[in-house]
């Protein structure tokens, strides 16, 4: 399996988060996408006639998480290894 970004629990190469949670502040993330999934969420976009930023946010919006925050269709590795 191919790696993007920078190893789990680290932040990326010169792009440290800034965002205080709970600030009430908008955050505009900046993200890199492999083509596959740049042609997904695109074509996702397109077909409900949203910007990509729209459908960022409702599926962020709908995202189930559960009591430490993380979704709930996450699994943690078995072992500290690399995700994308």
């Amino acid at each position: 399996m191919a790696q993007y970004g920078a190893p789990r629990g680290k932040p990326q190469r010169g792009n440290y988060p800034s965002y205080v949670v709970g600030s009430g502040v908008n955050y505009r993330p900046g993200v890199n996408l492999p083509p596959t999934e740049a042609d997904k969420l695109v074509t996702a976009a397109l077909a409900m006639e949203c910007s990509v930023s729209g459908l960022l946010q409702q599926l962020v919006a709908r995202m189930p998480v559960d009591a430490h925050g993380a979704p709930t269709w996450y699994e943690a590795p078995a072992q500290r290894s690399l995700i994308a």
